[in-house]
């Protein structure tokens, strides 16, 4: 009996299978056509999105003007329309009360504004002090700036929202010409948000700093930065910006003055250089009463920079400043440029503040410059671990402190300094000697 009841389970799941596969192959062939509303022009659209819903755009057309998103739900298909603001951002989810909510703007091939940033998410302002203000799961799906840059150019986008996610876009181009004073400009800034980011594929290309987190006070009392996820990305800055002489004031790819459970994964980083800030592929430094904390760097790729990895402990000359701490850099390879004439480093990794704990495990370091590792300052450092690394030639100065080189007094700055099972050419008999659980050979 249960061979026969076995049979019938085996057969019903087979024709449920087949009718699948037919309905498949008749959507295939008889694909509908996607519910919405038709816009075509740019007066279209303003009014279209004043009652929301999905809207489809013409394919192809252009449209003026700013595009303001004031209903929660709202859909844009795009289907590859261009967006271009003569004043003001071209696409903007403003903050109210109750907050704007479910928003998909998809496919648009090309998004400007003469003003400092052509999408605004939220408020970076007084007008957003509560998070019952906070728009938030919106996401952006292959929307792309390709060039954002004059006399007002800041950000290529401005996140103020919650819950945001960005899929497969991309930002380039984006720097500040204004002759005097020349503005710092971001691809894409976080600031007055509990956070909640997904960047997921795609290349940010240009700014001053590619992607920041932090750096304005944020509004919201009590809130905290933190749920930041950038994977499968390109950073970098275009390479011909070093030699076509425009300034544009050069400093990192990705920093955080604030920003806590941070993860940045599958990542490429490149080309980035001094003087302005000696071109860091990472920067975790509080400001402004942010904290930095549990960050994860794993599988990433960074060549052609002045620094690898620069870290703040604390925020000086505030009350109680929250310790950086939890950094975690993994499988990931890192090969640091050194060039006197733009006054980079060169070194793997700086240290100011008194940080908490950093492990680097399973990663491969090359670095030009004199240290690997350079403490700017007597502050006691939790620990700084290195396990199953590969550092093919070791700097001339291992560990750099206030207090001597090649962390011969190493406990007088670290609470813990471990170097366990790496590969390491070009060791000094004394720092073989200080970490004897490695394996030394000639200099790469």
């Amino acid at each position: 009996m249960s061979d026969v009841l076995t049979d019938l389970t085996l057969i019903r799941t087979a024709a449920l299978d087949l009718l699948l596969a037919v309905d498949r192959i008749e959507a295939a062939l008889h694909p509908q056509e996607p519910a919405g509303r038709p816009v075509t022009t740019s007066d279209e659209l303003h009014a279209a999105l004043l009652e929301g819903g999905t809207l489809l755009l013409q394919a192809g057309t252009r449209f003026e003007g700013r595009f303001v998103v004031s209903q929660s739900g709202t859909t844009v298909q795009a289907n590859g329309a261009t967006f271009h603001s003569p004043s003001g951002p071209a696409w903007d989810v403003p903050a109210q009360e109750p907050a704007i909510t479910d928003i998909r703007l998809l496919d648009m091939a090309s998004v400007t504004a003469v003003a400092d940033t052509p999408i605004l998410l939220g408020r970076n302002t007084p007008e957003q002090t509560r998070l019952e203000q906070v728009p938030r799961n919106i996401t952006l799906e292959r929307v792309f700036v390709p060039s954002h840059n004059g006399p007002l150019a800041k950000n290529g986008l401005e996140n103020n929202a919650i819950n945001v996610t960005l899929l497969d876009c991309g930002i380039a181009d984006v720097f500040n010409t204004r002759p005097a004073g020349i503005l710092e400009s971001h691809c894409l800034v976080t600031l007055n948000t509990p956070g909640g980011l997904t960047v997921r594929g795609g290349t940010y290309s240009g700014a001053s700093i590619n992607f920041l987190s932090g750096g304005d006070p944020v509004d919201i009392p009590g809130v905290v930065i933190a749920d930041l996820t950038y994977e499968g990305l390109t950073i970098t800055k275009p390479p011909g910006w070093m030699t076509d002489g425009q300034f544009r004031l050069i400093k990192n790819l990705v920093e955080f003055k604030h920003g806590e459970r941070v993860v940045i994964r599958d990542c490429e980083l490149s080309y980035s250089w001094g003087p302005e800030q000696r071109g860091w592929a990472f920067v975790f430094t509080p400001k402004t009463r942010g904290s930095v904390r549990d960050v994860l760097v794993d599988r990433c790729r960074v060549h052609h920079v002045g620094g690898g990895v620069n870290i703040t402990g604390r925020q000086l000359k505030i009350e109680n400043p929250v310790r950086t701490t939890g950094i975690r850099i993994l499988h990931s390879t890192f090969d640091i440029q050194h060039d006197s004439t733009r006054s980079e480093y060169g070194w793997f990794m700086l240290l100011a503040d008194g940080p908490g704990t950093i492990d680097v495990e399973d990663c491969e370091i090359r670095c030009s410059g004199t240290s690997l590792v350079r403490v700017d300052d007597t502050d006691r450092i939790e620990r700084l671990a290195f396990r199953r690394c590969t550092i093919p030639k070791l700097p001339k100065y291992s560990v750099a402190t206030p207090l001597g080189n090649n962390a011969i007094r190493w406990q007088e700055v670290f609470d813990e300094l471990t170097f366990q099972d790496c590969v390491i050419g070009g060791a000094p008999a004394s720092f073989k000697a200080l970490f004897p659980g490695n394996t030394y050979v000639d200099a790469a």
